[in-house]
């Protein structure tokens, strides 16, 4: 499957099985209430503040290893030729069992996953900070003692940059590289997890492997997903205060509404179009394999019934 079918066959997946996007609107409420209450006892006691930020990253690590497995399933269902069209749309409501199977199977994976994720992403953004700073900005710091982070924050470092074109269009570039490089990096490393190896290391080895093999396809993904990102970011960020809701509150309401899909059906539709192509064109197991449009042996094998599990 080329880039483009795969993009078609993504729209058509997470229209027709929305069912994926409930755990995410569930899970964000959830998440919200959390972070109101945690916030609310940061200053009071910072013990039961500390307890409560470790069992929030273990309920997000639960979330994504269920739902990223149902996103995976969904994908399988989708596509399986014994299951007839019309039947589908009412059995796509048992993916939801797999959300359970998911934490059960991934969540050991998805902390330790995640933990390795969090550590690359703040140490490839420390030591590029500190980079960009000697660099660019020309400062009198000593770099080798201060945080980037907080040396950016400096009233006089922001005031030297901030009349300096030649170093804040230097910054600009250098950060712009940044947010754009490094999603694309790792952005085969969560699929390699749910396909490929449940052992994060040779997951994200063979996530790295992947992208230099379907290199040209990435970077096709990554900009239409980029620029189906700017367009989510642009309706949830203008469209809403542009209008006038005395005058045009219909209007209004439905660019609000807008929006609000949009915040949700984003994620899910990059998830599932990122599992798609990944489980097209890996080595990994003939059950896991799914070969749309294509009548052979292995179209056969393109995923199971919702009651069924790995």
């Amino acid at each position: 499957m080329n880039v483009v079918d795969c993009i078609k066959n993504t729209f058509k997946i997470t229209v027709k099985n929305f069912i994926l996007v409930q755990p995410l609107v569930l899970f964000f409420i959830i998440f919200i209430f959390l972070i109101g209450g945690m916030y609310g006892m940061r200053a009071s006691n910072k013990i039961v503040f500390l307890f409560f930020s470790v069992v929030s990253l273990l309920i997000v690590a639960a979330f994504m290893a269920g739902w990223l497995y149902m996103a995976k399933k969904t994908i399988a269902f989708e596509f399986n030729k014994d299951i007839p069209e019309e039947e589908k749309a009412l059995k796509s409501l048992g993916l939801i069992k797999h959300f359970f199977v998911g934490v059960g199977q991934y969540f050991v994976p998805m902390i330790l996953f995640g933990t390795i994720y969090l550590v690359f992403q703040n140490l490839v953004m420390y030591f590029a900070l500190k980079l960009g700073l000697q660099v660019f900005s020309g400062l009198d710091f000593d770099f080798t003692k201060a945080n980037p982070l907080e040396v950016l924050l400096e009233p006089s470092c922001n005031a030297q940059i901030a009349n300096c074109t030649a170093t804040k269009i230097a910054w600009a570039a250098w950060l712009l590289f940044l947010i754009i490089v490094l999603p694309f990096f790792t952005m085969w490393w969560t699929p390699a997890l749910f396909y490929s190896a449940k052992n994060p290391i040779l997951a994200i080895k063979k996530g790295i492997i992947f992208l230099f093999k379907n290199f040209a396809a990435s970077v096709g993904l990554y900009l239409f997903l980029s620029i189906f990102y700017s367009f989510s970011l642009l309706i949830n960020t203008f469209a809403p205060t542009s209008i006038n809701l005395e005058d045009n509150f219909i209007l209004g309401i439905i660019l609000l509404l807008f929006g609000v899909f949009f915040l949700f059906y984003y994620p899910t539709y990059y998830v599932v179009l990122i599992f798609l192509y990944y489980g097209q064109h890996s080595e990994h197991s003939a059950k896991d394999y799914i070969d749309i449009g294509d009548d052979s042996d292995r179209q056969k094998l393109a995923g199971s019934d919702p009651g069924k599990e790995d």
